[in-house]
């Protein structure tokens, strides 16, 4: 054997094991976060409410959903759990492409962290370019403000966002559960749902005639 061909032998062997290690890594992870959103999901039955993963499934078609960034965490802090707070993916309504996120209430309040943030644009801007519809389910506790101005600059960069894809395609708001702050800014400058909707989420019961406006292209 030549030395050039023991070089590409012992690269071959390298590129094995780094991709074994790498595939246990992953495989580790996705175990990880599986374990505990089980736990996740009862406090949100408990609560009378459905996870963000069981809001999502019974929207889309039957074996439609693709999950992105599900392994996206924050950069600090000592609990960084996989995926943050939101579920984010593309999948179909009645055969038609459609993206979709759903904020997880069990994991941080749901808040929007630069994880949260960065799950939620990339997504939007995949919407864009498919001319597919924008799904969010809201049940979050607002902006996470411990992360300082590193996740308000994201709150702009989907408020943006909103604004360009307004007119261009669908934005559907569900509120179901606290919808505070930040992302209430969000439901507002989207379609949300009736009021009726509305109120079994937030708990509210204004009479019809004491309700301002919400959302739709006019508030844009």
């Amino acid at each position: 054997m030549t030395v050039h061909e023991e070089a590409i032998r012992a690269r071959q062997k390298d590129t094995a094991l780094w991709f074994a290690e790498s595939m246990s890594e992953l495989h580790r992870r996705q175990a990880e976060k599986a374990a505990r959103e089980p736990h996740g999901a009862t406090k949100q039955h408990q609560a009378g409410k459905r996870s963000a993963r069981e809001r999502v499934h019974p929207l889309l078609d039957p074996g439609s959903f693709t999950e992105v960034g599900s392994l996206l965490r924050q950069r600090v802090g000592g609990d960084r759990p996989w995926g943050d707070a939101v579920v984010t993916g593309h999948g179909t309504v009645d055969g038609r492409e459609v993206c979709v996120f759903a904020q997880d209430f069990p994991v941080f309040g749901g808040t929007l962290g630069e994880a949260v943030c960065e799950k939620v644009v990339r997504l939007m801007d995949w919407a864009a370019e498919a001319g597919a519809p924008v799904i969010g389910i809201n049940d979050s506790a607002g902006g996470r403000i411990q992360e300082g101005v590193v996740a308000q600059a994201l709150y702009g960069g989907i408020f943006r966002r909103n604004v360009r894809l307004s007119g261009v395609v669908p934005q559907i708001s569900l509120v179901l559960g606290p919808n505070l702050v930040v992302t209430v800014l969000v439901s507002l400058v989207t379609r949300p749902p009736a009021a009726a909707a509305i109120d079994a989420g937030t708990g509210d019961s204004a009479p019809a005639e004491d309700r301002e406006p919400v959302g739709e292209a006019a508030l844009h």
